[in-house]
């Protein structure tokens, strides 16, 4: 019984990093590319460092919402 909850909580947490590590790194290198002032890389990579953590805990909810019920495409929300 635990060696299934822990292979379910294995696998919710590493699709989470997964997604995570991706929503952070893109929203990190959208806001590089666009330019970062003087200063400001700070604050965007703790916007990155926000999203990611957001999306590691939310995205079984987001894919539900969002992919399922036909607001986005599988890939515009793994890219989001």
């Amino acid at each position: 019984m635990f060696t299934l909850l822990r292979r379910i909580l294995s696998l919710y947490l590493g699709i989470g990093l997964l997604l995570g590590l991706v929503a952070g790194f893109s929203r990190l290198f959208v806001r590089v590319v666009h330019g970062l002032g003087p200063g400001e890389f700070g604050p965007a990579l703790g916007d990155a460092a926000f999203w990611a953590f957001m999306r590691l805990w939310l995205w079984p909810w987001q894919f539900w919402t969002e992919v399922v019920e036909g607001e986005r495409t599988l890939l515009g929300w793994l890219l989001a």
